[in-house]
C-alpha cells in the first residue's frame, strides 16, 4: 500500500517471513521518520541498493497506530496545498495528474 502523506510517501508491505508484521519503506529517511512518529523502538535501516533506501520493520499494532495518527492530523481542505516541501508537492502534482487520467474526462471530469 502506498500512503501519500503531506510529510512524504511511504510504502507498506507484509513481512515475507513474519505474519502480522510489516515493512514500512521510503525513499527518504525523513519521510519514513515522519510516518513512524514517536516510536523509539523502531530503527530505520539504510538500504541504498534496494528500491526503497530506508526501511523499518513494524507490527500490525504499530502500523494501525501510525496510520490512525496520520488520519487524525488531517486539518486541511486541500491535500496538495498542505504539502510544504516544493519537490514533494511537484511529485504529488504529477501523481494527481496521472491518476486523473484514469477518470473519464480527465482529472476535472467530463464537465
Amino acid at each position: 500500500m502506498w500512503l501519500l502523506t503531506n510529510t512524504g510517501p511511504v510504502s507498506v508491505v507484509a513481512h515475507r517471513d513474519k505474519p502480522g508484521h510489516y515493512l514500512a519503506r521510503a525513499r527518504r529517511s525523513e519521510h519514513l521518520a515522519a510516518f513512524l512518529g514517536d516510536e523509539p523502538a523502531i530503527a530505520i535501516q539504510h538500504t541504498p541498493a534496494a528500491d526503497y533506501a530506508y526501511r523499518a520493520y513494524i507490527t500490525a499494532e504499530q502500523l494501525e497506530a501510525m496510520t490512525l495518527a496520520q488520519l487524525r492530523r488531517i486539518d486541511y481542505p486541500n491535500f496538495k496545498s498542505s504539502v510544504q516541501d516544493n519537490e514533494l508537492h511537484s511529485a504529488y502534482s504529477d501523481v494527481w495528474a496521472r491518476l486523473g487520467d484514469l477518470q473519464d474526462g480527465g482529472p476535472y471530469g467530463a464537465g
